[in-house]
């Protein structure tokens, strides 16, 4: 009972702090640029907080943590590694989006597909994949915060998700400026619980040579307890961790997300240095987290059994005091809600930037813009939680197919069209379609037959073999009708 009354206290005092940030952009927001990326004029400080507050999700705190108690070091470093891989893919990107000419022009990912290419339609359909992915991501935020919630305040499940919910929808409704003002408070708290808990765990240990050894053992040992069936041995661990891997980097460095706090810097000077502060800072983290995972591993390797996404809320509140544990659960929560208000503002921008201006062929005003993001984003949150209370098994179940969705279809239509100057706007549809046609084959022919395939790396190589080819059939087709027309040919 005492430990739930504080559980209580933490829960009511996280929430009136998110409410007092969150109510910030409400009278800030002036235009529909102001809604989805601020007022361009984002400092370092913000933009760390706000990029890594993004990062850090409800996937990151239990299921990767999760997966390293059940696995040990092999093979969940490979989904971590793979999303700093994608983060190096991520500063070039950086450098080119943060241009002052496309700094102006963006306001949403699919757009760029128009401004490079002159194509409303493939913006629209790229803001379709926006949504629908998004819809399974913030779902996923729901399902830990749920979880988490429902392991503090001894809730049923369904009213901790209701909770969430509430949370979103009102720091999403002041826009980019709200969600980055929660943000700062929240990646604070993931700072200070996840520290926390690497502290407690190492004075539980002891430092002594027993404990030092089992934390090796940890380590590189095989799965505890009954291990799933695509892990049952140190073969399918290794395609296991090489499909993380690869749809993750590749998905990563593509996500919206990330590109909206790239448009919200003031200047490109300002985007370089948030993206490489964050990564030191995030690369710490995630360093802390793995250690505090292994450490309880070896303290309580009793929790076998229980699911990849319930081992830590479990391992903290039978390992640590209440008042420690509380500060714990509540840095998860933080990690869920920043990630899911992040994907929210993403999901309702698109669908009134890229397919509702698509859709209504005549120009819409920015009150009217504003006013559909919000609908939006009621109805986003909603569509989420109820996919929420129909949960996957982890949230592993979704968030590598997310991640190797974003890389098969959005990857090479966008580097491409950054770096290549060759590449048209047919190549970029073929490329569009291409790979996300085989990403889909591959998940319904391989991967119900049980095979742990790598499908974004298939979609990649097709996406990028359809650019390349289709681009230079139509460059040189327009060539040889320019060499024919001699008015083109003196224009």
């Amino acid at each position: 009972m005492e430990h739930s009354l504080l559980y209580l206290l933490y829960f009511l005092f996280y929430s009136i702090v998110l409410l007092w940030f969150g109510k910030y952009g409400f009278d800030r927001v002036k235009s529909s640029k102001d809604y989805f990326i601020g007022h361009g004029n984002m400092g370092v400080f913000l933009g760390v907080c706000t990029f890594c507050a993004s990062w850090i999700s409800a996937t990151s705190m239990l299921f990767i943590t999760g997966s390293v108690y059940r696995f040990g070091l092999y093979p969940s470093v490979f989904g971590v590694l793979g999303w700093f891989a994608g983060a190096l893919l991520f500063i070039p990107l950086t450098n080119r989006l943060a241009h002052q000419s496309l700094r102006k022009s963006l306001r949403t990912l699919p757009e760029y597909f128009y401004v490079r290419y002159g194509c409303r339609r493939l913006q629209a359909v790229g803001g379709m994949a926006v949504v629908f992915s998004h819809l399974f991501y913030i779902m996923l935020q729901i399902r830990g915060f749920g979880l988490v919630v429902g392991h503090m305040l001894e809730i049923p499940y369904a009213l901790a998700v209701l909770l969430v919910y509430l949370f979103l929808i009102y720091t999403t409704f002041g826009g980019f400026e709200s969600v980055a003002r929660t943000d700062m408070v929240n990646f604070l708290l993931i700072l200070i619980g996840s520290f926390t808990g690497a502290i407690l765990v190492y004075q539980e240990l002891g430092g002594s040579l027993h404990t030092a050894q089992k934390f090796v053992s940890a380590s590189i040992s095989l799965p505890l307890g009954t291990p799933s069936p695509m892990a049952a041995d140190r073969s399918s661990l290794f395609y296991l961790g090489m499909f993380m891997f690869m749809s993750w980097a590749l998905g990563k460095s593509t996500y919206p997300q990330y590109m909206n706090r790239v448009l919200a810097a003031k200047d490109r000077s300002t985007a370089v240095k948030m993206i490489g502060i964050s990564l030191i800072l995030l690369v710490a983290t995630y360093a802390v987290l793995i250690f505090t995972s292994l450490g309880i591993r070896a303290l309580s390797p009793e929790l076998a059994a229980v699911s990849l996404d319930e081992i830590m809320p479990m391992a903290v509140e039978r390992l640590f005091a209440p008042y420690w544990a509380g500060l714990i659960l509540t840095a998860i929560m933080a990690a869920a809600v920043s990630t899911a208000n992040s994907q929210l503002l993403v999901l309702a921008g698109s669908f009134s930037w890229d397919i509702y201006r698509y859709a209504v062929k005549r120009p819409a005003t920015e009150e009217k813009l504003i006013r559909v993001s919000r609908w939006l984003v009621t109805i986003g949150a909603t569509v989420s939680l109820l996919m929420a209370f129909i949960p996957p098994g982890t949230l592993l179940d979704y968030s590598s197919y997310i991640w190797g969705f974003f890389a098969a279809t959005f990857f090479v239509p966008l580097y491409g069209g950054l770096f290549w100057k060759g590449a048209t706007k047919e190549g970029a549809w073929a490329g569009f379609v291409g790979g996300t046609s085989i990403y889909i084959m591959e998940i319904l022919f391989f991967r119900l037959e049980g095979e742990w395939t790598n499908p974004a790396l298939p979609g990649v190589l097709v996406s990028l073999l359809c650019l390349v080819t289709v681009s230079t059939f139509y460059r040189r087709k327009r060539n040889r009708k320019n060499e024919e027309d001699p008015i083109l040919t003196l224009h």
